[in-house]
């Protein structure tokens, strides 16, 4: 009489199992743990593991590994992972089926990573040997016996240990479930994730999404993700290298994301951002360094920017009661120029053409004092910078420009009142636009003021309150000039930031105070 195939299936297994243990009772358990700790050691290239101890437990059949610890070979010094207590147990009756049905229980692992680490695993990734090494376990996985596994991590640490300050995720809760080789029919990605995580101390990240890990050549994942409470303090120490600076603010974001081995989405349905102050610092000492580091993220950004693989969405963000200013240590003197209770709106920005036009309103008080709107529509540069920009500044205090007005004209205001309008488009390496400043009832020089400095600054303040007075138009008491600034892109290379970027520091700063930087030369 001939057996079910599934039945010899789970009398083989079972046998196994029984083997197992009574040999782990019989011989001892130091010899089994020797024993896999050898396996892993020699038919996993690059790595090194370490089993602390391991037990064997009959009811139910499973076994416990203590004290893994997992090096890089480059860098047997530090580990990688520590994993406390790792579970596995196998249920018995899905065997009677054919099919092995597992539970792995990780407790308390950690996982750290410094950048050295992350490109040695980057380069062991990447060996031609390993990929096909690779490929070939996912067919023969693929081929097994049906099986079902389980995992559940509790109370696990992940921690970046990047300069100047780590970035940590603790008190991670992690369920996958039906991770297998035999997906029903329609399943494309069969297993199950739920990730429930604490960002820093006191934000909290949940993620909720379905994977097939057995995809070729890599896993496919899609979930959504939702982060509430960040605190952008927490990020102050890793902004700063950028010379970007923040005090105090939330964020909070949830959108969706999607790996698919080249292919990747990360669209942020909705992000705010609240009761933040962020300012750029520049230093002319770093100068050098500074362009250098800024043009290396700008050519990352623009690189995914410009990418087929990879696609960047923000469907809908806000920045609330917040402060943004550019402070400039260079200068002589420093300044620091700002917008103040900003609120921003962000609509469709996207990296791809057919997503459409994205668009960003920003109002504020420029320099706490003048009324401005900022209004500009986006389309995702390929292969050159599409977009359009208007800028509307009223009733501007022109005293509060005096510490930029005496490092771009050394002159001081006493009173006056400041407006700016710009309308700037670029498209097809070509700029179109004009900046127009207007000045009214500006007194340059006050001899009460002014009693205290040198002679020679007296004379130079005064002689450009003159030179006010004669751009005034009469009876309207207004200095007004219109700069066009249409012409070809200077380097074609520019992305849409670098254009930005020299209109403020060209088209805006020079343009405050027309005349002054002439008459000086």
């Amino acid at each position: 009489m001939k057996r079910h195939p599934y039945l010899a299936l789970a009398i083989a297994v079972l046998a196994f199992l029984i083997i197992i243990v009574g040999a782990g009772v019989w011989l001892g358990k130091e010899p089994l743990r020797r024993s896999l700790e050898s396996r892993l050691n020699d038919q996993v290239e690059g790595y090194r593991f370490v089993i602390g101890g391991l037990d064997l437990h009959p009811i139910p059949f499973s076994v416990r590994l203590r004290d893994i610890a997992v090096k890089l070979s480059e860098q047997p010094e530090l580990s990688v992972a520590v994993v406390p207590s790792m579970v596995i147990g196998v249920n018995v009756l899905p065997l009677l089926t054919g099919t092995i049905e597992a539970q792995v229980e990780l407790d308390s692992p950690v996982l750290s990573l410094t950048r050295e680490q992350i490109k040695a695993i980057e380069r062991n990734s990447s060996k031609e040997d390993l990929k096909e090494e690779t490929q070939a376990w996912q067919d023969r996985v693929r081929n097994a016996t049906g099986f079902k596994v389980a995992l559940l991590v509790t109370n696990g640490r992940v921690t970046y240990e990047g300069t100047p300050s780590p970035i940590r995720v603790q008190h991670a809760d992690l369920k996958v479930e039906n991770i297998t080789n035999r997906p029903s029919d329609g399943q494309s990605r069969p297993s199950s994730i739920r990730l429930s995580a604490k960002v820093f101390d006191r934000a909290r990240l949940e993620v909720e999404g379905d994977a097939d890990f057995l995809a070729v050549p890599l896993p496919h994942v899609e979930a959504r993700v939702d982060l509430k409470q960040l605190q952008l303090d927490d990020l102050k120490p890793n902004l700063e290298k950028y010379h970007v600076r923040v005090h105090g603010g939330i964020l909070s974001v949830n959108g969706r994301m999607q790996y698919a081995g080249q292919d990747v989405l990360l669209a942020a349905e909705q992000f705010h951002v609240e009761n933040t102050k962020i300012d750029y610092l520049h230093a002319s000492a770093a100068e050098a360094q500074e362009k250098r580091q800024l043009k290396r993220v700008a050519e990352e950004a623009k690189e995914i920017h410009q990418s087929h693989t990879i696609i960047v969405k923000i469907q809908q963000g806000s920045i609330t009661q917040s402060e943004i200013g550019f402070t400039n240590h260079g200068a002589e003197p420093q300044y620091r120029s700002t917008l103040t209770n900003m609120d921003v709106e962000i609509n469709n920005m996207t990296n791809r053409p057919e997503e459409g036009i994205g668009d960003v309103s920003i109002k504020g008080n420029f320099m706490g004092s003048g009324p401005t709107v900022i209004k500009a529509s986006f389309r995702p540069e390929k292969p050159r910078p599409d977009f359009a920009l208007t800028v509307k500044i009223t009733k501007t205090d022109v005293t509060k420009l005096n510490p930029l007005l005496r490092a771009y004209g050394r002159v001081d205001v006493t009173k006056g009142t400041f407006a700016f309008f710009s309308q700037i488009e670029v498209k097809n390496n070509e700029i179109r636009g004009y900046v127009k400043p207007f000045l009214k009832d500006v007194e340059v020089y006050d001899p009460m003021q002014d009693k205290d400095k040198a002679l020679g600054q007296r004379l130079y303040e005064a002689v450009v309150g003159e030179i006010v007075n004669l751009l005034k138009n009469v009876p309207r008491e207004q200095v007004a000039t219109k700069t066009d600034v249409s012409g070809p892109v200077g380097n074609p290379r520019a992305n849409t930031w670098d254009i930005i970027e020299n209109l403020v520091q060209n088209a805006f700063f020079k343009a405050i105070l027309p005349g002054f930087e002439k008459s000086v030369t």
